[in-house]
């Protein structure tokens, strides 16, 4: 018994860390006004890091060669999510909506 108790329990757990993140559903933001937030949450939280980029971290030109959808995955699953912890999920739609290609 406690040998298939031992097995579920090592199941659920590989079912649990192989499950990949996924973002919350993306609307991106077309009006003029959401879009200059996006610009100036851009330059305050992560300009400083893209705009020269450090390494590993993605330039400007390769940000807005990536989909809104993309940029706002990486804020709130991906590898940025970490930064962005405490960066309010409309901000974070309206950065992804600004940099993104369109």
């Amino acid at each position: 018994m406690r040998l298939i108790l031992f097995a579920a329990c090592l199941a659920t757990l590989a079912a649990c860390t192989s499950a990949t993140p996924t973002a919350p559903a993306f609307t991106a933001v077309t009006d003029a006004d959401a879009l200059k937030r996006g610009e100036t949450a851009y330059g305050v939280r992560c300009m400083g890091c893209h705009e020269p980029a450090t390494p590993g971290a993605p330039n400007r030109a390769a940000l807005s060669a990536m989909t809104p959808a993309h940029i706002y995955s990486a804020l709130t699953v991906g590898k940025m999510k970490l930064m962005a912890i405490d960066l309010p999920e409309q901000d974070a739609r309206e950065i992804a909506s600004y940099l993104g290609k369109k």
